[in-house]
């Protein structure tokens, strides 16, 4: 599937965050070496995105405390 940039609702080092028009959610994706891989998606609308943001902060969070 491809995306655009406008289509990121929020982004960190270590993750970010969809804003699927489509499917009507936020997705929140992790990055891996070559691409993403979906984690989770919740409702589209202002608890969503905090909660997808919250969820895409603690992948970052993890990946600094194992380095």
């Amino acid at each position: 599937m491809s995306y655009r940039e406008s289509d990121i609702a929020y982004e960190n080092p270590k993750a970010w965050v969809l804003n699927d028009k489509k499917g009507d959610c936020y997705t929140v994706f992790i990055k891996k070496l070559t691409h993403s891989v979906s984690d989770s998606s919740y409702a589209r609308d202002e608890d969503g995105l905090s909660i997808a943001k919250a969820r895409a902060d603690y992948f970052h969070k993890r990946s600094l405390e194992a380095a």
